[in-house]
């Protein structure tokens, strides 16, 4: 329960019916005095009559279709409103919609951009050798993910949890930004030979970089590890074979019948006009269907087309050469 002396210091949601003030995180609840929180006075025209769909974390927690039912609700005849938080920004296509807002939408501009992975150990290892080799794991997962989203990294940083669940992190700003593996990874290894004495069991391990940038090219230093270029062209083979295990994956996924989510198509184009114009034809022979795009792994992009009930129908793809 709230204790009015101490409040949530996070943001806190004002609920209309109970004149309450509700934390998302403690659930805690305190009494609202001096609020009005009647309809505006002389509201006229559809939008007095319009239904105001909300969809947050609240409204979802019915239980399972309410994210289906919310939406349903939304693109039934009529004058209507959706309303909720960043869920909503999901790609959803709705028709006839004319007006979009996106409130206080500069406020993650100042939230610094992050990548990160960690590795939970199925039981407490305390072997230097097993440690080092899941860092290298997440560092290869880390150092991958911003090569392929052409950042680089300034800010390295680490945790350790023990089996109590205590965690001891450390953070260090190198010389240069940088997206190698190899450098990304000692300075993992340095801080982590820093907080852990090597004996006590660890259950988890993690690594994230912070402060990123896009730089064309990476800055070379005149006493450069004469190894460097050797770790550059493994971290290019890297790449190239994670882009060709995620094609693989897209070509096999769903395409045996019977499956649990059925027989998907996948189309592949030489360019994204040509997918995209072939994705909404579909979508215009079926109006059951809706489409969505995202970004695949190697970079190429993805068109998705799902049927009323939520599954992968097709997928048009944008073929990415790798030289």
């Amino acid at each position: 329960p709230a204790d009015p002396a101490k409040p949530c210091p996070s943001r806190a949601n004002i609920a209309k019916k109970s004149v309450q003030q509700q934390s998302q995180y403690c659930s805690g609840k305190n009494d609202i005095d001096g609020i009005d929180l009647a309809p505006v006075a002389g509201s006229e025209g559809p939008a007095k009559e319009a239904v105001v769909v909300r969809m947050d974390r609240d409204t979802t927690a019915a239980g399972k279709g309410a994210h289906r039912r919310l939406l349903e609700e939304f693109a039934a005849p009529g004058p209507a409103v959706l309303l909720g938080t960043q869920m909503i920004a999901k790609g959803l296509d709705f028709e006839n919609v004319t007006l979009v807002g996106v409130i206080s939408a500069d406020t993650m501009l100042s939230v610094p951009d992050f990548r990160s992975a960690e590795r939970t150990f199925a039981k407490d290892l305390s072997d230097p050798k097993d440690i080092d080799r899941a860092l290298f794991n997440v560092a290869c997962i880390v150092a991958h993910r911003i090569r392929r989203d052409n950042f680089r990294a300034s800010t390295v940083s680490v945790f350790v949890k023990y089996k109590d669940f205590s965690v001891v992190q450390r953070q260090c700003q190198m010389p240069r930004p940088s997206a190698t593996t190899a450098v990304i990874l000692n300075e993992a290894r340095r801080m982590v030979a820093e907080i852990w004495d090597g004996i006590t069991p660890l259950r988890q391990v993690g690594l994230g970089v912070s402060k990123l940038t896009h730089e064309a090219f990476e800055q070379l230093s005149l006493f450069e590890d004469p190894k460097m270029e050797y770790y550059r062209e493994w971290d290019r083979q890297y790449d190239e074979k994670k882009a060709r295990a995620e094609d693989a994956r897209m070509l096999a996924y769903d395409r045996q019948p019977g499956k649990a989510k059925g027989d998907t198509l996948v189309f592949k184009y030489s360019d994204s006009e040509q997918a995209l114009a072939a994705a909404k034809k579909a979508v215009k022979e079926n109006p059951s269907y809706r489409l969505h795009s995202r970004k695949m792994e190697n970079g190429s992009c993805c068109f998705e087309i799902s049927n009323e009930d939520g599954n992968i129908v097709e997928r048009h793809i944008v073929r990415i050469s790798i030289l």
